[in-house]
């Protein structure tokens, strides 16, 4: 980790064990801000909806152009909040899809894995894991192994057009593992889903919330972990 990223981690586990404030009769709010400059404006660079507390705090150290986070327990609204100078408003969101990691070129980064999305090409489910393997040795469909993960997948690829595939299937007892058998953590299901019957499933647009799928062919996310 860079001195950057080291300096960042210690802010943000110094700030959180400060422990967050109840501000609001609507659910439990709190604003988490890394670091007090002389800054005139304050915006948010991105929100999203269904995230914990600790995977809004997660994306905002990611990125290194977030200075603080407001997290609501309603809903699980988080805001990425940048801090820009006077004049720069225009300039809010510069660099705020930075993310400190070391994966390869055109990957994005998650806590314990490097994620890339291929829309490029289309494959059936059980397919996916070789095409993956093909692109970047040790990769695989992109297992889904904890919420901090789906919550960055979701952020960073919440305008991509089309939905894809995950690494997420049904067991023959009906629970929802991963390739290696381990369970599969709480997911942003869509209304009405899972189904009955599909075994497979993919992130769809434009919320990314999950569903199950006939394993058919579609675009695809690619995981590989560290």
């Amino acid at each position: 980790m860079s001195r950057l990223g080291a300096a960042r981690l210690c802010l943000l586990a110094a700030a959180w064990v400060a422990g967050p404030a109840p501000v609001s009769a609507q659910g439990r709010k709190f604003t988490l801000q890394l670091r007090d400059l002389s800054y005139t404006e304050v915006v948010p660079l991105r929100t999203l909806s269904d995230v914990s507390s600790t995977a809004c705090a997660i994306l905002c150290l990611l990125q290194s152009a977030c200075e603080g986070v407001q997290h609501t327990d309603t809903g699980g609204e988080c805001a990425l909040l940048g801090h820009v100078p006077a004049g720069a408003a225009t300039a809010a969101a510069a660099g705020a899809s930075t993310y400190l990691a070391g994966c390869p070129d055109g990957w994005f980064a998650a806590p314990g894995a490097c994620f890339l999305y291929v829309s490029s090409e289309v494959a059936v489910w059980s397919d996916v894991p070789a095409r993956c393997a093909a692109i970047h040795p040790g990769a695989s469909i992109a297992a889904l192994r904890t919420v901090e993960q789906i919550a960055v997948i979701r952020q960073q690829l919440a305008d991509v057009p089309e939905h894809f595939s995950v690494g997420v299937q049904r067991a023959a007892d009906g629970t929802w593992q991963l390739l290696d058998g381990s369970p599969a953590p709480e997911l942003p299901w869509a209304a009405g889903q899972p189904g009955a019957s599909e075994i497979c499933t993919g992130l769809f647009t434009p919320d990314l919330t999950m569903h199950d799928t006939s394993c058919g062919a579609m675009a695809f996310l690619c995981g590989l972990e560290f």
